[in-house]
């Protein structure tokens, strides 16, 4: 679970990265979600075109659920297990080793 913005130029620099991933994953069954937060739904959109995110997203209107979380900043992701326990947090954008390695690491 990956939260972003689209005004985040680190999250502009990660996304296709994750897009890329997230396909490559879908067959076996990993799942991406990425969470906006602080923007426009159709800011969302025009982002998840320009970078080709197909996962799913949401808006997390007032940053409830980032509050939740404890989210500390954008952009930042979460690992959940196939049981829904969440296994690492990741603060910052991801490189590519990085990305791979925690989701091998959770991989149903």
């Amino acid at each position: 679970m990956n939260f972003w913005a689209s005004w985040c130029v680190p999250c502009q620099d990660e996304a296709p990265l994750l897009a890329r991933i997230a396909r490559e994953y879908e067959p076996q069954s990993v799942v991406f979600v990425g969470i906006s937060e602080w923007d426009a739904e159709s800011d969302v959109q025009r982002f998840m075109s320009r970078y080709g995110v197909t996962y799913k997203n949401g808006v997390d209107i007032g940053g409830k659920l980032a509050i939740d979380l404890g989210v500390t900043g954008i952009p930042e992701t979460y690992f959940v297990r196939p049981d829904g326990t969440f296994a690492s947090r990741w603060i910052g954008p991801l490189n590519e080793e990085q990305l791979r390695k925690q989701v091998e690491a959770i991989r149903p």
